[in-house]
């Protein structure tokens, strides 16, 4: 069982670490729209992957900071440390990727902050679940936050389900790779406006 204050991290570790990449991804990509720097990408001999994979790097890096940082304050030397790196890069990359991919629809922050405020909403809904066990409807367990709150969860337990956690790195990294093709495509065909 773990303390009350450690048993808050899961959340702020899917919420801001997980999906911080959503609105910050998509302010980026918006951000160079604006200066003119996909105009000048666009002419230039690097593919599009290169530079939206650039954007999931950042966004990893500033995960991988802002995680550990809170991990160490908060719960201190008593975390699998290594399995919680490996989940948080593949939940830190299924984010950034689906927030690239709903960027990928609209010409600005403005059009897109609906969609990423809702995305973000019905991803935290799993914490309702995740606070109060006896409700999980399927609803709520379908939600790609719902494993990944009780897989963060596990990197904190002095024994570790590895599988649970691996079987999340998998899912989630496979799901990334998918929304990253995805948002190449979309972007593909959107780049130069």
């Amino acid at each position: 069982k773990l303390s009350d204050r450690v048993n808050i991290l899961p959340v702020f570790l899917a919420l801001n670490a997980a999906f911080m990449g959503l609105f910050i991804i998509a302010s980026y990509i918006f951000l160079d729209k604006d200066e003119g720097t996909i105009r000048a990408f666009a002419v230039s001999p690097a593919r599009v992957w290169h530079y939206l994979a650039g954007k999931v790097g950042v966004m990893i890096i500033a995960g991988l900071l802002s995680t550990l940082i809170a991990t160490i304050a908060i719960a201190g030397k008593n975390v699998h440390y290594l399995h919680l790196i490996v989940l948080l890069i593949a939940t830190n990359a299924f984010g950034s990727a689906l927030g690239l991919l709903i960027a990928s629809f609209f010409d600005s922050m403005t059009k897109a902050m609906g969609w990423l405020y809702l995305s973000v909403i019905l991803l935290s809904f799993a914490s309702i679940s995740y606070y109060v066990p006896a409700f999980s409807p399927l609803y709520i367990r379908i939600l790609p936050s719902y494993p990944m709150l009780f897989a963060f969860r596990e990197t904190l337990m002095q024994s570790a389900d590895l599988g649970y956690i691996y079987a999340n790195v998998g899912g989630f990294a496979a799901l990334a790779i998918v929304l990253f093709g995805l948002a190449t495509m979309r972007f593909k065909k959107t780049l130069t406006v």
